[in-house]
């Protein structure tokens, strides 16, 4: 008995990394590729090992607010260390 060919989204792209991902979408079954670089997603790939320099010139603006509001911000656990009282 022959096998039927893959569809698509099941077909590996040549010499890419992805995840196959399934949701279900009015009651199908969908798969879509997320693309991996060294084994993490894209986006998360970006947010860990690029400088601001090149995420202004992609426009990945989320990624520069986040990392705004990570310095502006400073951890809640940092301001608990010194004592135990809630800072005013």
């Amino acid at each position: 008995m022959s096998k039927r060919p893959q569809s698509s989204a099941q077909r590996p792209l040549k010499g890419r990394d992805y995840r196959l991902e399934t949701c279900f979408v009015g009651g199908k079954m969908k798969h879509r590729r997320i693309p991996l670089i060294e084994g993490q997603p894209v986006a998360e790939f970006l947010r860990h090992n690029t400088d601001d320099s090149f995420l202004a010139a992609e426009s990945h603006f989320e990624i520069l607010h986040e990392r705004e509001c990570e310095r502006n911000h400073p951890d809640s656990e940092s301001l608990f260390k010194d004592n135990d009282m809630i800072p005013l």
